[in-house]
């Protein structure tokens, strides 16, 4: 089996804009750019297109999806961390976020979250889980193409090198940080999921 995880195009967020709730961020010119680009890389039709419930993952595979004349599969698994409620950082610029999400990373707590909606680091967690759980199962069709987001992407991978299957520790968070550094994808980069 074999699919294409792809993340999103560059967001407005990726470049700092003001604070909406996250899955209404939508891509900046350059992700549009990004998107159309994009779809000229791909020749042969997917079997299928995963995408999450935020408009950003939709906006990237669009390009693609009218291509090949193919509708998208919603998967809320697929879905980004959201740490800090839309009532927590509105109104916040990207240079405003930065101090709250170093603080979140250096305390380290996989149970704290912030706000309405807010999210543990072991709730998204879990619900990277889920779409593991899909994948090892075989529900997500070979040969398709999965819309994600940066850090879920890197928590998917965390997860399936350390073989976490419980809740996470404040000291194995802490390794999780370390390995972010290294394995964070950049905006349109692809990996092959086997």
């Amino acid at each position: 089996m074999s699919i294409t995880f792809i993340r999103h195009a560059q967001s407005e967020a990726n470049v700092g804009g003001v604070s909406k709730p996250n899955s209404t961020i939508e891509l900046s010119p350059v992700g549009q750019q990004q998107a159309l680009e994009l779809a000229t890389q791909f020749s042969q039709k997917p079997t299928q297109v995963y995408v999450s419930e935020f408009i950003r993952t939709h906006q990237t595979a669009a390009p693609i999806l009218d291509k090949f004349s193919l509708q998208s599969v919603i998967l809320p698994c697929l879905n980004e961390f959201n740490v800090f409620g839309f009532d927590i950082v509105e109104g916040m610029t990207g240079a405003q976020r930065l101090p709250l999400a170093k603080r979140y990373w250096k305390a380290c707590d996989p149970d704290a979250n912030f706000g309405q909606g807010g999210q543990s680091f072991n709730e998204f967690c879990s619900q990277v889980r889920d779409f593991i759980s899909l994948f090892t199962q075989g529900e997500i069709v070979d040969h398709s193409l999965v819309f994600g987001h940066g850090m879920w992407f890197s928590v998917f991978s965390w997860l399936q090198e350390t073989n976490f299957t419980t809740s996470v520790t404040s000291a194995e968070m802490k390794e999780f940080v370390s390995y972010l550094t290294e394995h964070h994808p950049d905006n349109c980069s692809q990996h092959i999921l086997r």
